[in-house]
């Protein structure tokens, strides 16, 4: 027979509001449910010691002004003060031995604070405070903390700890320094420019993050890492200059700084992390370097002004073509720029669209996307809220999730072949009155599994909870133009006899002659030159699905063919056709068939 005890603590709440527990005969402060001002926490509750202020004790106790602390309390946990926003002082007594994560965090009239020399531990971001912070001191007697002009450092003053977040102007890091740990300067909005001496070697993450007013920001040589969010969110943030000694870009590091406008990746950066410059909404254009090896998922995305990502040459594993980012051999599209705007041909040999690839390139109105891609990657065409059709060719045989979610102006895809395997929410939140569009003899479209409606769950699964609305559309026999004219903006089955901006110029001449249906085309027709006995026409013949033919007649009557010669396409399309010059007249026209 095994007889177990469990001892328990139980919650118990003083005569003015404070809740505490006991345990192995000391007393921890749990909670506060009295009318605020002054507080003062007692030595001794049924004459035992109180030690500990715990997690979340105080906090949101905005009517709190100010608080006693006993000698006898070793301990502040974790947000034991978090938000206590009327709080205006504190004293924290000798005896105190460690003060948590955020303990007086968003204390937001809490002035100045002073650490005694008992503390040896201190919490992330322990005193971040608001903008009425001023002053962290430190006794002289702490054996593993000081401070410097208002500042928390180490003892040897190598590590910045603290920044006091209503300190405002211009600071410069002193020279013993040589690292800036994590948070140092969080959320110090007053912060205009900070000086960072060449001894710095290391800078934690976040370590900026939030210094909502800092202009500008030079990193000192000797720095390896730029730090996970190191500077995310410094909206006020125009330049930022970057050592050669950078090897490392870290996710979200220059995140949401919306006023960036130019940066210089140096020779040394051989990773870029995930979102390290998301939504850097000025920044126009990027030079990627030979030595980067490896760019995270939306490292430049809803960068709404950047037209241009340029790889240099020697770089052995990314490339760019007409500003947009791929692999070395061009295989797999990575990034459009997302300020680019108009109608996009993806080149052909690209067989993959990489996942966010599109994402938020929201003035692009169209793109082509060649027969060859085979697979088009989760959320790569999100939030286009431009683009207004697709065509997806025969060749595609899977579609991420989400791939063409928040296109508000989607009105129509069209599936040239048979039905991709796709993820859930490929078309959600589209234009109103979507449709798909298939031809007679594709799979997949009379039950396709990819039309169910999805909503996440908490475990990060997906669980169905309906059908999408959207129709899917038999177009009869497949037709190549229809991509041509989706990408130009214009109906999948427009009349191809008919001239739009009425400049006379059919929709199948110009198809047929790559000329651009949205532009009057009056005078733009392939011209013929006289040389000799001979008249000369050049003209496009890249176009799927036409035929090409060069007649000529001597009385507008009779049209002939023989004696023509025309020469193969070169590299652009083009063809010569030759016809000879037999008498007093000629004519020469033109033939497409469709």
């Amino acid at each position: 027979m095994f007889l177990t005890f469990f001892a328990a603590a139980h919650a118990q709440t003083t005569n003015n509001g404070l809740a505490y527990t006991t345990d192995a005969g000391q007393i921890t402060i749990t909670g506060y449910s009295g009318t605020g001002g002054a507080v003062s926490i007692p030595g001794t509750i049924n004459g035992l010691p109180v030690t500990s202020i715990g997690y979340y004790a105080f906090e949101n106790c905005a009517s709190l002004t100010s608080i006693t602390i006993p000698n006898s309390v070793i301990s502040i946990s974790d947000n034991a003060f978090d938000s206590c926003t009327g709080l205006t002082s504190v004293v924290i007594p000798y005896g105190v031995t460690s003060i948590g994560d955020l303990a007086f965090g968003s204390c937001s009239s809490l002035t100045s604070v002073a650490i005694p020399g008992s503390v040896t531990s201190i919490g992330s971001r322990a005193f971040c405070s608001g903008t009425s912070l001023t002053s962290i001191t430190v006794d002289a007697s702490n054996p593993v903390y000081s401070s410097k002009n208002g500042v928390l450092f180490n003892k040897n003053q190598t590590t910045l700890v603290e920044y006091p977040t209503g300190k405002a102007g211009s600071y410069t890091i002193p020279n013993t320094v040589t690292t800036i740990g994590d948070w140092a300067f969080l959320s110090c909005t007053g912060l205009a420019s900070v000086t960072i001496p060449n001894n710095v070697t290391s800078i934690g993450d976040e370590a900026f993050y939030l210094c909502t007013n800092l202009t500008s920001v030079t990193i000192s040589i000797g720095v390896a890492s730029i730090g996970n969010s190191d500077f995310e969110s410094c909206y006020s943030l125009t330049s930022v200059t970057i050592p050669n000694s950078v090897t490392s870009i870290e996710p979200c590091a220059f995140d949401h700084c919306t006023n960036l406008t130019s940066i210089t990746i140096p020779g040394s950066v051989a990773n870029i992390g995930d979102g390290a410059f998301f939504s850097c909404t000025r920044l126009t254009n990027v030079t990627i370097p030979k030595s980067v090896t490896s760019i995270g998922d939306y490292a430049f995305r809803s960068c709404t002004s950047m037209v241009s990502i340029t790889v240099e040459a020697q770089n052995p594993v990314y490339s760019s073509m007409n500003g947009a980012l791929f692999d070395k051999n061009q295989s797999v599209l990575i990034q459009c720029p997302t300020g680019m705007a108009g109608s996009y041909t993806i080149p052909n040999g690209v067989s993959s669209i990489g996942q966010w690839a599109f994402s938020s390139c929201a003035s692009l109105t169209s793109v082509i996307i060649p027969s060859g891609v085979t697979s088009i990657g989760e959320d790569a065409f999100i939030s286009c809220t431009s683009l207004t059709s697709v065509a997806i060719p025969s060749s595609v045989t899977s579609i991420g999730s989400c791939a063409f979610e928040s296109c508000t102006s989607l009105g129509s895809a069209v599936f040239m072949g048979n039905a991709p395997s796709m993820g859930p929410e490929v078309f959600s939140l589209v234009g109103s009155g979507f449709s798909v569009y298939y031809f007679s003899g594709a799979k997949g479209f009379s039950s396709p599994t990819w039309k169910f409606l999805y909503v996440p769950e908490q475990d990060g699964g997906m669980v169905l909870v309906g059908t999408n609305s959207y129709p899917a559309v038999n177009m009869g026999l497949s037709s190549p133009v229809i991509p041509w004219l989706l990408s130009k903006g214009l109906p999948h089955n427009a009349d191809l006899q008919s001239t739009p901006n009425g400049d006379g110029i059919t929709l199948l001449m110009k198809y047929a002659l790559n000329l651009d249906p949205c532009r009057n085309q009056s005078g733009r027709l392939p011209q013929f030159a006289v040389a000799g006995n001979q008249m000369r026409l050049t003209y496009y013949a890249g176009s799927a699905g036409v035929a090409y033919t060069v007649q000529h007649s001597i009385d507008l009557q009779t049209w002939i063919s023989s004696g023509v010669t025309v020469s193969l396409p070169d590299a652009n399309n083009l063809c010569t056709a030759t016809v000879p010059i037999t008498g007093p007249r000629c004519f020469t026209r033109l033939v497409v068939s469709y």
